[in-house]
């Protein structure tokens, strides 16, 4: 559910938040973080800024393909020092991943070839199961032993997958790249010691905005998307943050993703929000999408004089993909079935409005 404010029912809750906020804020300002000695981290983005301050004002200097390995001197309120072939300066540190030792400047992509399947903490089926993956997923395989393959998922955990689950993926040719030159910033609402709504089951909004996002990103990037995450992890981000970031790169789309609550129990159905004009137009598209593949209710499209649309850029959309204080949608909304469709369905709205 989308707050444009902090607003909380109970009166006591106020100055504590006021007083927690405060906290945050001292140690936001005097932590600082360094890094071991020329450690070594890999870029998550399709693209990521270099800029010559560790901050979003400082102007661009550069910017860092996709998997590119660089060397991280010091990390400093959420930006880290690189330096890669002769070029320093700062990039935002959500978006950089420990290397590990591991070779990843050029990955090898597989595919999930059944339904679903496991992913382990080991190299055979005697291994614990740490997650699974389904149909169509693509994998980052970074290691293999015998008839395992250790792989990368949802961008920074790592575990095991039999091999013979799994296809060698490839690149499609460019002509098959709808959205090849398209860039979307995907927003995974709340997050941090902001959690969204409550769902029945005690569930947190700001853990399936962030599911949901990572596997829309999937899709977007399967059809040649350049994809940027506002955030990749559970962490707290302002609304002017959010926007900043769009702002930040050359963004032709910005869909933020969020699930609704109510008071009723009988509320329902899905949602697509706009403020500009020419939003109303991405909005449209999508909703259609939605309607057609995910099988809750079509509550339409609607004008959100929300902060992310209306400070944002004119192709702005937010999404309420669900109601979790219904017992109906919240089924749904857990199933990977959902995720799947949400995904594919955004995807396909997405193309619609840029491939015409």
């Amino acid at each position: 559910m989308f707050l444009e404010n902090n607003r909380v029912g109970s009166r006591w809750f106020i100055p504590f938040f006021v007083l927690f906020l405060a906290t945050c804020t001292f140690f936001s300002t005097s932590i600082h973080v360094s890094a071991q000695q020329e450690e070594s981290y890999r870029v998550g983005v399709h693209s990521l800024n270099i800029r010559s301050g560790p901050d979003f004002q400082s102007p661009i200097t550069g910017s860092l393909s996709e998997n590119t390995v660089v060397k991280v001197n010091e990390i400093r309120y959420g930006w880290a020092h690189v330096n890669h072939a002769g070029k320093e300066g700062w990039v935002a540190s959500q978006y950089l991943y420990k290397t590990q030792g591991i070779q990843t400047s050029s990955p090898e992509e597989v595919m999930v070839d059944v339904e679903s399947a496991y992913i382990r903490s080991g190299p055979s089926e005697n291994h614990d199961i740490i997650g699974s993956s389904f149909s169509g997923d693509s994998l980052e395989k970074i290691a293999e032993e015998g008839e395992w393959f250790k792989v990368r998922w949802n961008g920074e955990k790592v575990g095991w997958i039999a091999g013979w689950l799994v296809a060698n993926s490839f690149t499609p040719p460019s002509s098959n790249l709808p959205l090849k030159g398209v860039n979307v910033v995907l927003d995974a609402g709340h997050g941090g010691y902001d959690p969204g709504a409550i769902g029945l089951n005690g569930l947190f909004e700001k853990h399936p905005t962030l599911k949901t996002t990572k596997r829309i990103a999937q899709e977007l990037r399967q059809a040649g998307a350049t994809v940027i995450m506002t955030r990749e992890r559970d962490r707290y981000l302002s609304l002017q943050d959010r926007v900043q970031i769009t702002r930040s790169y050359h963004t032709d789309a910005f869909i933020s993703i969020h699930f609704n609550s109510a008071d009723t129990p009988y509320a329902e159905g899905m949602s697509s929000f706009y403020y500009h004009d020419s939003g109303k137009e991405l909005a449209t598209n999508i909703q259609h999408q939605l309607s057609q593949k995910v099988p809750l209710e079509n509550d339409g499209v609607q004008f959100g004089n929300f902060h992310v649309l209306r400070e944002n850029i004119g192709h702005s959309v937010l999404l309420e993909l669900g109601f979790l204080s219904t017992s109906s949608d919240l089924r749904a909304i857990q199933s990977n079935d959902y995720t799947n469709r949400v995904a594919k369905a955004i995807s396909s709205g997405v193309i619609n409005q840029f491939s015409n």
